[in-house]
């Protein structure tokens, strides 16, 4: 198989799958703020997108979220839990991304689509 056909291969797949759902990854904290790479945006298969994000403290034990009023920006909001939960949407609000920190370190990632 030439590298030409499996570019486009490559490329069929990558249309697909992130189509599919919200297509981010590489979640780190930096300087106290939520960072990640939009993978189809990085590959060239969307444009720039705008995010949202709503910050939920998170009672590990119980699995309940509760809102964190104002936590509306990539700023990792104060709380008095450890753990806190970022449900991240672009376009589609049916695919969100949540990302669990434990302090500042990504400790999980769910996605619904």
């Amino acid at each position: 198989m030439g590298a030409r056909c499996l570019i486009e291969r490559r490329n069929r797949i990558g249309r697909a799958f992130f189509h599919d759902v919200l297509p981010l990854d590489h979640f780190a904290v930096h300087d106290g703020k939520l960072v990640f790479d939009d993978l189809a945006v990085k590959y060239g298969f969307e444009g720039a997108r705008a995010y949202s994000v709503q910050w939920f403290a998170f009672d590990n034990r119980t699995s309940r979220r509760t809102p964190i009023a104002g936590a509306e920006s990539f700023d990792v909001p104060p709380s008095p839990e450890p753990n806190l939960a970022a449900v991240i949407q672009a376009n589609d609000p049916r695919k969100t991304v949540t990302v669990y920190l434990r302090g500042e370190q990504v400790v999980g990632i769910d996605r619904s689509w």
